[in-house]
């Protein structure tokens, strides 16, 4: 359960930065609320606004996919993340859907991948 919450966590910690930082997105839209910070410029901030909510929405759907399965189709998760991810970056470069299609979003897709996975089986190997 607490598997769960984590994963929300994140899932919601992504939908924060897309509502601050991103502007004319869909979730704005069905919000109807601007973007309030979109002005707001940093170090990183491209990473952060475009690239870190792909990885904490991989991450959020590994961690909840490891939480319902109970870690017992480990493979299956890693595909899912990983293949989902593609399908979507791969339709935004065919222009199939909105967006930009981005291969460093793909590799962020793994990278949140193998992370859920390694924490899901720590945290299981610690409670042993």
């Amino acid at each position: 359960f607490r598997y769960l919450i984590h994963s929300v966590t994140v899932l919601a910690l992504g939908g924060i930065i897309y509502l601050l930082l991103r502007d004319r997105t869909h979730i704005h839209d069905i919000l109807h609320m601007p973007a309030m910070l979109y002005r707001l410029h940093f170090v990183g901030d491209s990473f952060v606004r475009y690239t870190l909510p792909d990885f904490l929405w991989a991450y959020s759907f590994a961690s909840a996919l490891h939480a319902l399965f109970c870690g017992r189709r480990r493979k299956f998760v890693f595909a899912a993340v990983v293949l989902s991810g593609a399908v979507y970056e791969f339709a935004q470069m065919l222009s199939l859907i909105s967006g930009t299609g981005d291969v460093l979003d793909i590799i962020m897709y793994v990278l949140a991948a193998v992370i859920a996975d390694y924490i899901f089986f720590k945290k299981k190997e610690n409670k042993k």
